[in-house]
């Protein structure tokens, strides 16, 4: 994929939301670490390259899925942030996407599988409601499920 920041990678994960298509992508090749998490206009699909509404970097090697919640959904309210869930083999990252200028990092959970405390692998991950679903392996090809819930 060759991204209009000149950037060439792969992209990895999708979520679109309205006119906006958020794009996980991984590691930069050639030496050239950049953004791993886009937001795109995808207003008119047709074009060429998508314009980027905004970027963050992080220091994730790869971004294996992403969830936007608060973008479009009707009950939420204006003073609620629009919120992205991106994960990667290290971590779950909640991102602020309110303003796709000005993206920041609220908060983050390490993730980790086995006894060994190894990145996880090949990734899934899907939510439904104010549920997270995360399936991965760790080194030794052992299987993982982990349910990420609200606090009461």
């Amino acid at each position: 994929m060759q991204a209009a920041d000149g950037s060439d990678n792969h992209g990895k994960s999708l979520a679109m939301v309205g006119d906006s298509l958020y794009l996980g992508r991984t590691k930069v090749v050639a030496g050239i670490d950049g953004a791993k998490f886009y937001v795109l206009d995808a207003t008119d699909p047709a074009t060429a390259i998508l314009p980027i509404l905004g970027s963050y970097s992080g220091s994730a090697k790869s971004v294996d899925g992403v969830i936007v919640r608060g973008k479009s959904e009707p009950d939420m309210s204006a003073s609620l942030p629009a919120l992205a869930f991106v994960l990667t083999p290290e971590e779950l990252k909640v991102l602020d996407i309110s303003d796709s200028t000005t993206i920041g990092q609220s908060g983050a959970m390490p993730l980790a599988s086995g006894t060994y405390g190894s990145p996880i692998y090949e990734p899934v991950f899907d939510g439904e409601g104010n549920y997270l679903f995360i399936g991965s392996t760790d080194i030794l090809k052992n299987g993982y499920l982990s349910i990420i819930v609200p606090r009461p």
